[in-house]
């Protein structure tokens, strides 16, 4: 599972995604009663959701970042606000005298798109950053979400273009063609959300009992580059990396190994497994779960062989103090 801060961000995210799909079913509620002229749609009432919405998103990928330990201009509130009001502020005075769909509170309306859109500029390029940083196991569901969160900041300057640019009597209007890219971001985020779920999923126990052959010389670098692939920060295990890359570099391409080479890569998959059960930033893995992405023969070796860490972080020892000297 993941861990309690990488929870909140996700939950943000998925508050934000929800009030933003509360928001669009608003839509054709209006639009079957015809409620275009009432105080809620006029006054910009009717986008508050939708900024909200972008605001959650924008704070859950923010909360995910600071756990990844990045930090800079992306990850500053102040900084996206400010940008959102000197970009809105512009937008709702074009959209007072030039905008072609002429409704009352039209300006409001196309300003707070413009800050809602903002904020989903800063949130898709802090989740490119975050991408660029994650581990290999995050890239399938984090790649998704950066095509998804594109798409619904496209849908953002979709809509403040086309009110600009097109009546209210146009069929592009009438035919909802300004919603579609809303759509699509509504079908895009179920992959992603497929993904993330398949992170937490351990695949079902396969280590026969009969298992007893050892493992091929093979699977004791498999397994180490299939559970370094599990960290949530890579360069947090480069240095155990960097030992694996010195072990090949110098042994020769089907060459044996031998059982001080076989104990050495043991050693180097004991600090990846450390690194996951104690240190990484997002998930609080369980060895089952780490050992569940073995060969049934590697993980039946580690098992007979007591290859376990200890269910805590050992303590620092203390240096030994000298005996006091009784004097004679």
């Amino acid at each position: 599972s993941f861990k309690s801060g990488p929870r909140t961000a996700y939950r943000m995210l998925a508050y934000g995604i929800v009030l933003l799909s509360l928001a669009m079913l608003q839509l054709p509620i209006l639009g079957l009663f015809d409620l275009w002229n009432t105080f809620w749609a006029t006054s910009g009432a009717a986008i508050v959701p939708f900024v909200v919405a972008a605001l959650l998103i924008y704070a859950g990928l923010r909360r995910l970042a600071f756990e990844m330990q990045i930090h800079g201009r992306h990850t500053s509130f102040w900084l996206a606000c400010s940008l959102a009001v000197v970009i809105a502020i512009p937008t709702g005075i074009v959209a007072h005298f030039w905008a072609l769909y002429k409704a009352k509170g039209i300006d409001v309306y196309c300003g707070v798109v413009a800050f809602g859109t903002v904020f989903m500029i800063m949130t898709v390029s802090l989740a490119q950053i975050v991408t660029n940083s994650i581990g290999a196991a995050y890239q399938r569901a984090m790649r998704g979400l950066v095509i998804t969160l594109g798409m619904l900041t496209f849908g953002g300057l979709h809509e403040v273009v086309t009110t600009m640019l097109f009546s209210s009597t146009s069929i592009f209007e009438n035919y909802g063609v300004y919603l579609w890219p809303f759509i699509a971001t509504g079908m895009l985020f179920l992959r992603p959300g497929y993904e993330f779920h398949q992170l937490v999923m351990v695949p079902a126990e396969q280590m026969p009992a009969a298992v007893t052959r050892e493992p091929d010389d093979g699977e004791y670098i498999t397994s180490i580059t299939v559970i370094a692939d599990l960290a949530s920060r890579p360069e947090a295990i480069e240095p155990v990396l960097e030992e694996l890359r010195e072990f090949t570099a110098w042994k020769h391409a089907g060459e044996a190994l031998l059982p001080a080479d076989k104990q050495r890569l043991l050693t180097i998959y004991t600090k990846l497994e450390g690194y996951l059960l104690y240190s990484d930033p997002l998930r609080a893995f369980t060895t089952d779960e780490i050992r569940a992405k073995l060969s049934p023969s590697f993980r039946t070796m580690l098992e007979y062989r007591g290859v376990n860490l200890p269910t805590t972080p050992a303590a620092p020892q203390k240096p030994a103090q000298p005996a006091p000297q009784v004097a004679q």
